[in-house]
């Protein structure tokens, strides 16, 4: 039953990555595209790295506190190149804990924007 649990919530979040979301990374994208090509471009692989663990579909039961923060990272860096300078935020992790194997997700469950 715990595992069944798990992957419901993990289906649930997953469910949860609001297409509003993904409308505004395309949107902003776009509004990149012909002022900063570079900078859509990078914009384009962090939206396809979040893609990817979601394309992935359950297939990793965990991941490295490292590759969950990567994924953490695109996703506030998309956020950032839509809100500017309203976001703000801070990123602390002990080195020691980065190889550390969690579900995945679990971290992007402690990211909400307001």
């Amino acid at each position: 039953m715990g595992a069944a649990v798990k992957d419901f919530e993990l289906k649930t979040l997953k469910s949860q990555l609001n297409p509003h979301f993904i409308f505004n990374a395309l949107n902003s994208i776009r509004a990149l595209v012909d002022e900063d090509p570079q900078s859509a471009q990078n914009a384009i692989t962090k939206l396809s790295n979040i893609f990817t663990l979601f394309a992935q579909d359950g297939k990793k039961r965990t991941v490295s506190l490292d590759e969950e923060m990567q994924t953490v990272n695109d996703y506030l860096a998309l956020e950032k190149m839509r809100l500017e300078e309203r976001i703000k935020y801070n990123i602390s992790i002990d080195t020691s804990s980065l190889k550390i194997e969690i579900p995945p997700m679990m971290i992007q469950t402690l990211v909400r924007m307001e």
